[in-house]
């Protein structure tokens, strides 16, 4: 990874440094990036310092807190006598850091604030949190579908949103080095460009969603209680804000595919997975490939299935194999073949984790 960071305030707004100072995820990468930048080693440590001294402040202090006087206290902090400050920081075991430095760095310290406010609290986060936190730190574009058509919103890097109707969007006049972050109330359609080095990020009440590049639908109304991602295509990270993990997603939340879903229930924060409602194939059947099964296993056919839905379909595969079929593929869905398929077979079919599951006892 490359850092073309030079100051104690450019380490500060580092994912990656972040969860280092908290958590010691990613030591080994910052102590050999350390000692290859020993020119950078100072700004490192005074960043992970003052990280963890918000951190222990956040903890010590009234969960009620808000914005407003999160500000008055670390400005009370800052106009302190620099006598006053050096002890806190001497007892804290901390770096001592200049006035001109805390004054600098205080648009930081107020959107880690309220990073470690939000991830303690149980309360709920809406469009009005997020956008006031991302408001300390760039110029936001608000765009609000007032009318009843779809509105398609064209951002710099060429991606593109469809709002649905009474959704507003808001995203920053030009993205962060690193990240391409907007923030999202009601529906909407992505296409994302792909950026490997540039992670697109949908913040949307209490979940994330990370992408690369790839088209996707999102719903997540303040009014209600459920928020979903549905993907068409591509790969997707979904996760909540109390399971934050900017450096890999995947490990904290759910990772989708196209034909799957998220499903998070804001009332009692449990994220599933599951498939759309109407899966479309990602991998549709060529010329080449017939769509007419004449005496084949049963298997065959839910292969075919599983490699044009890109869904992963489980099943005996000893037992199955003995079932014969014959049938024509048009344009019935999914779910319609597998109601032909197990009334033939005599076999049932259920959905868990976003995956089909096919019961048999053996051909009938």
């Amino acid at each position: 990874m490359k850092y073309k960071y030079f100051n104690t305030n450019d380490f500060l707004g580092d994912d990656l440094l972040i969860r280092w100072a908290l958590f010691n995820e990613s030591d080994a990468f910052w102590q050999q990036f350390m000692e290859m930048n020993p020119d950078r080693k100072e700004f490192i440590d005074e960043a992970k310092q003052l990280i963890l001294q918000i951190h222990l402040a956040e903890n010590e202090a009234n969960p009620s807190l808000n914005k407003e006087e999160i500000w008055a206290r670390l400005k009370e902090q800052i106009d302190k006598p620099e006598e006053s400050k050096t002890e806190l920081l001497r007892e804290r075991k901390v770096f001592r850091f200049p006035v001109w430095q805390w004054a600098a760095s205080i648009s930081v310290i107020i959107g880690l604030s309220t990073y470690f406010l939000f991830f303690r609290t149980d309360k709920k986060i809406d469009y009005q949190d997020l956008t006031s936190i991302a408001k300390d730190r760039y110029q936001l574009i608000e765009k609000i579908n007032t009318g009843d058509s779809p509105l398609k919103v064209m951002l710099e890097d060429s991606s593109f949103i469809v709002l649905g109707k009474n959704s507003k969007i808001s995203y920053p006049v030009h993205f962060q080095t690193g990240k391409r972050e907007v923030y999202l109330s009601g529906e909407a359609f992505f296409e994302v460009a792909k950026n490997a080095q540039k992670p697109f990020y949908v913040y949307s009440n209490e979940l994330i969603t990370r992408v690369l590049g790839t088209s996707f639908t999102i719903k997540a109304n303040e009014s209600e209680d459920k928020i979903t991602v549905d993907v068409k295509t591509g790969k997707v990270s979904v996760f909540k804000h109390n399971k934050i993990n900017l450096i890999d997603p995947e490990t904290r939340g759910l990772v989708l595919l196209p034909n799957q879903k998220a499903l998070f229930d804001r009332a009692n924060e449990n994220l599933d997975r599951r498939l759309v409602e109407i899966p479309m194939p990602v991998k549709p059947l060529t010329a080449r490939e017939s769509k007419y099964f004449e005496d084949v296993p049963a298997t065959h056919l839910l292969s075919t299935l599983e490699n044009t839905y890109g869904i992963k379909i489980i099943y005996n595969e000893e037992t199955l194999s003995k079932c014969i079929i014959t049938t024509t593929l048009n344009n019935e869905s999914l779910y319609e073949i597998l109601d032909v398929v197990c009334n033939t077979i005599g076999a049932t079919y259920k959905e868990v984790d976003a995956q089909i599951i096919i019961e048999s006892n053996g051909c009938r």
